[in-house]
């Protein structure tokens, strides 16, 4: 977008794959860009086909929280760490989400008498280190966790489930 010319992706000519990763050519987060397609076979080419126009910053899934719990008898501390997103530094690791977006975390406890689905809410915010106090020992509670970014109002799916008896 932007430019009077299209910017090809050669690892994605002459392929059979319906997927193809525009990562590296959409590393602008606040560009808007368009992609086209267009379908060959046996010389014979269809017309082009293009995508609507999206903007990275504000289309790109955000993914749960890496969580770890560490227990003692009656109390719950949570390690949170953001989650990734698809751009990479120089050396190859992955850039966390949190460089690009204002991000909150989400906490939801179930107590495992309950029923599955019923989750509570019990922290919501930025801090990485959380602790959930006056619980009850002997008692098996479960934590997941969502990354919310406020200024899109979109939260991440649930992150997997991290259960212990206390």
């Amino acid at each position: 977008y932007g430019q009077s010319t299209w910017q090809n992706k050669d690892d994605c000519w002459g392929i059979q794959n319906h997927v193809c990763d525009l990562t590296n050519e959409t590393s602008d987060i606040q560009e808007p860009y368009y992609g086209r397609v267009r379908a060959a076979s046996a010389g014979i080419y269809s017309d082009w086909s293009l995508s609507c126009r999206f903007t990275p910053w504000r289309e790109t899934m955000i993914g749960p929280p890496t969580v770890t719990v560490v227990h003692s008898d009656t109390s719950i501390i949570l390690k949170l760490q953001a989650p990734r997103s698809p751009y990479k530094r120089k050396r190859g690791s992955k850039i966390p989400m949190t460089n690009y977006y204002d991000l909150l975390y989400q906490v939801f406890i179930i107590n495992n008498l309950l029923d599955e689905q019923h989750r509570v809410l019990v922290y919501e915010g930025k801090d990485k280190v959380i602790k959930i106090e006056d619980l009850r020992p002997g008692v098996s509670y479960c934590i997941v966790a969502k990354t919310y970014v406020p200024m899109l109002d979109r939260s991440s799916a649930y992150s997997s489930r991290q259960c212990t008896v206390l």
